[in-house]
């Protein structure tokens, strides 16, 4: 039994010693990620007619950082009957700007690429309304928006993946696909 656990851990610290090199995350990759929030920020009160989606391209500038573009979008309604009538506000939402992510690469974890980065850009929103009675104004307005988030892929194959990221967009958590290209 002692020479078989001697036996394993060599082959383990060989295993690990080889993988100290490989990095999942490397200069030059591009990752497009398509996902769908789960936890939507702008629908407080009402339906959600299309849950936040959103994607991300990131291409790696180094071995840890990479930078790229994000764009989502949603759409939630809001109806209620008043004394003489009725109306239903209709809310659309898109966010767009600039992130960078710093990946941790961890070599123990070959398959898992860990990330954190930081968001800035502009959140569009408009509102329509249809009921009775005379029209409300109706705004669009939009504004500068920055957060901080961090995610994780897991890839089933060289090129194909999944991936979760907490802290930012359209909704608090997103999941959905990966591709590594």
């Amino acid at each position: 039994m002692k020479k078989f656990i001697f036996t394993l851990t060599i082959c383990l610290s060989l295993a690990a010693a080889t993988t100290l090199n490989a990095q999942l995350h490397v200069q030059g990759d591009i990752n497009v990620n398509a996902g769908i929030g789960l936890l939507s920020f702008y629908n407080f009160a009402g339906t959600l007619d299309l849950p936040p989606i959103g994607g991300s391209v990131e291409y790696g500038v180094t071995d840890e950082i990479s930078v790229g573009a994000y764009l989502a979008f949603s759409r939630s309604t809001w109806s209620y009957a008043y004394l003489g009538g009725e109306a239903r506000w209709a809310y659309t939402y898109l966010i767009v700007g600039p992130r960078a992510s710093y990946h941790f690469n961890l070599p123990e974890l070959e398959e898992l690429d860990l990330y954190a980065g930081a968001f800035l850009g502009a959140t569009i929103s408009s509102s329509t309304w249809k009921g009775t009675g005379s029209q409300p104004d109706v705004d669009t307005y939009g504004g500068l928006t920055y957060a901080l988030f961090g995610g994780a892929r897991y890839f089933f194959s060289e090129n194909l993946g999944a991936f979760g990221e907490v802290g930012y967009g359209l909704s608090l958590l997103t999941v959905g696909i990966c591709l590594h290209l």
